[in-house]
């Protein structure tokens, strides 16, 4: 997650980073599979690696050559207008974007692969880590912007020049990233709630974290003004109402005892 989040950013295929996080996920999915294996929870594991390979074998099956093999032309007939030198070889019609759309589907299947495997304990380490990541990025993001367009910390070329972009090439892709750091965002702030509001009573210590997360949650959404995206901001509201819901329920549970 951490080398996706650092070096996956770019909007086209062909970068070093790409293939850095591509090689990254391979090595994990064959970890997993030999994990499960040794602790006999493949079976488990079972339909994660079927539906994944499934998909995968789907996408490499346009690049057979099967239109343009002569055993297909003669099954079409001979009667056919098309000849078997006029069909293309294979299903698609572009192979190079073919395989990078098969590496591109690396990553998210290792992702998700390798968090299902984790216990729910870990996962909840996991989104921590990425409350952590994504305060990271959103801070890179504020000092893209106070440093201007010229700024070294904007880490493509091809990028937009203006706004805050993290470690990403696109705006979007950016505020996407801080919307699931207001998502995970709920979760930290129920927590802090119940630790800061106990039996009617306030406590001084559990305000710290409650405290933490009102300040990360305002340097998100500064953060997310600052990169000017339409489609971030409408996602950020739904994030914010999700707050709010969570607010409003976890306060009338904690004062009500």
């Amino acid at each position: 997650m951490v080398a996706a989040i650092i070096f996956g950013g770019s909007t086209s295929s062909g970068f070093l980073g790409d293939v850095v996080v591509q090689l990254c996920s391979i090595v994990v999915l064959v970890a997993l599979i030999w994990v499960s294996s040794r602790t006999r929870n493949l079976h488990s594991s079972t339909p994660i690696f079927v539906v994944a390979g499934s998909l995968t074998l789907l996408a490499a099956l346009q690049l057979f050559p099967v239109l343009g093999n002569p055993a297909f032309h003669n099954l079409v007939g001979p009667d056919s207008r098309l000849s078997a030198s006029a069909l293309p070889r294979t299903l698609t019609l572009t192979r190079s974007e073919t395989w990078s759309s098969i590496a591109s589907w690396l990553p998210p299947l290792a992702m998700f692969a390798a968090v299902a495997q984790l216990p729910q304990k870990d996962r909840v380490q996991l989104c921590w880590l990425t409350l952590a990541l994504c305060g990271v990025c959103a801070l890179l993001g504020l000092v893209q912007v106070a440093q201007g367009p010229d700024s070294e910390l904007r880490f493509f070329t091809i990028t937009n020049p203006t706004e805050a972009v993290g470690f990403f090439a696109n705006r979007n892709h950016f505020a996407a990233q801080l919307c699931v750091a207001l998502a995970l965002s709920v979760v930290w702030f129920a927590v802090a709630l119940q630790s800061t509001v106990r039996d009617g009573a306030i406590n001084a210590q559990g305000s710290i974290g409650l405290v933490a997360v009102v300040v990360f949650i305002a340097g998100v959404m500064g953060a997310l003004a600052v990169a000017r995206s339409r489609a971030g901001v409408g996602l950020a509201l739904l994030a914010v109402l999700g707050i709010l819901v969570v607010y409003l329920r976890e306060g009338a549970s904690v004062w009500g005892g």
